[in-house]
């Protein structure tokens, strides 16, 4: 069975009894990789509602809402699970890729087994 993310009005609506969700931004200015001065990109990170949206100048994730009002990388918690939504294409409505990143969860390491495995 697939949930369903919650509505942010579903996570911060007190008066059903939930608990407020911290909603906190920052801004910070990507450089160019290859030469550091030219071609500079802000970008907006917002998180709330278990949610990690971030917001590139001049780049949005959905042509149907407000060009700046839609994320185009996405990170997510799915029931503790980690999630990586990305929107590659401004005309498409939903994301482009969906990327599960179980893969990447760093696992705790039993007491006395040997931490590396290869030597």
């Amino acid at each position: 069975m697939v949930k369903k993310p919650r509505s942010r009005a579903e996570l911060t609506d007190e008066r059903k009894g939930i608990k407020m969700a911290r909603h906190t931004d920052c801004e910070w200015t990507l450089l160019n990789v290859y030469d550091g001065d030219e071609h500079p990109i802000r970008v907006r990170g917002s998180n709330g509602c278990g949610q990690l949206g971030l917001y590139a100048e001049g780049h949005g994730g959905c042509h149907h809402i407000r060009p700046d009002a839609a994320p185009t990388v996405l990170l997510e918690n799915r029931d503790g699970a980690l999630y990586l939504l990305v929107w590659a294409d401004y005309h498409d409505e939903s994301p482009t890729h969906v990327i599960p990143l179980e893969g990447a969860r760093i696992l705790p390491t039993p007491k006395g087994a040997d931490r590396d495995e290869d030597t």
